[in-house]
């Protein structure tokens, strides 16, 4: 995924994500900040059996608690 100068690079095999990064940082200033937890307001988080799950969590509790509506948020 990319986004402007945000780059999410995603590959099955460790070897794949090397050589794609070795691949950009040649024509590119590149920064790795290591596994994703966050990106572009998505929280992140890694289950067993390499599932993988996105949700905006703390943006819809920042929504609700903007518009006085935070009484009727329960986190799962």
């Amino acid at each position: 995924m990319i986004y402007v100068d945000d780059l999410l690079i995603m590959a099955e095999r460790d070897e794949d994500l090397v050589e794609i990064k070795k691949c950009l940082s040649e024509t590119f200033e590149v920064k790795d900040l290591g596994v994703a937890k966050h990106f572009l307001g998505m929280d992140i988080e890694y289950g067993s059996n390499d599932e993988i799950k996105i949700h905006q969590g703390k943006f819809i509790h920042g929504l609700l608690e903007e518009y006085k509506k935070l009484g009727l948020y329960t986190p799962r």
